[in-house]
């Protein structure tokens, strides 16, 4: 008898995340101290650009204490529609308007950056390897000291500034 042997590439069966998923598990594996320190943060110069095949990237300057840091979300298969359809959201963009459906919190996946160190440390690696990062990667820790782990339970998530940017898109009903 011949036997087979099936193989599968787990790379293949990860998920990317949503935005609520990253908020979410932030909170979970962190407490909630990104989402209270969040309301701190300052929003500025949110920009909305369409790209091809139903993306919509959002970026923000971001304020914490004395710096500001470039933010973005990238959402996948996003509707957009007439500007004149039922529930849609306008969108101001550089010399036009663009109208969408209202994405999900949980439903649309995303692509996340930040500038801090925070999100730099702590989630752009794992956020890498869900394929929830916008960009290259950090370059692999080298450990140097015995300091414990910043997240050890290596999971992606969100720094005060995306969870911002998140709440920021819920008040405007582009994010339900």
């Amino acid at each position: 008898m011949n036997k087979k042997t099936l193989s599968i590439d787990i790379g293949a069966l990860l998920e990317t995340s949503t935005a609520g998923q990253l908020t979410s598990t932030t909170s979970v594996f962190f407490g909630p101290d990104r989402k209270r320190k969040s309301a701190q943060v300052q929003l500025n110069k949110v920009q909305y650009i369409q790209a091809e095949g139903g993306i919509l990237l959002v970026k923000a300057e971001t304020r914490s204490s004395d710096k500001t840091y470039e933010t973005s979300i990238q959402f996948t298969e996003v509707n957009f529609v007439a500007p004149d359809t039922m529930h849609s959201i306008p969108l101001e963009m550089p010399g036009r308007e663009i109208s969408i459906m209202p994405l999900r919190n949980m439903g649309n996946d995303v692509q996340v950056h930040c500038e801090c160190m925070d999100f730099y440390w702590r989630f752009a690696m794992h956020n890498n390897k869900d394929k929830s990062l916008i960009g290259e990667p950090p370059a692999p820790y080298v450990k140097k000291t015995n300091r414990v782990p910043l997240n050890p339970e290596k999971v992606p998530g969100a720094c005060k500034h995306l969870t911002k940017l998140v709440e920021h898109l819920k008040l405007e009903r582009i994010l339900k």
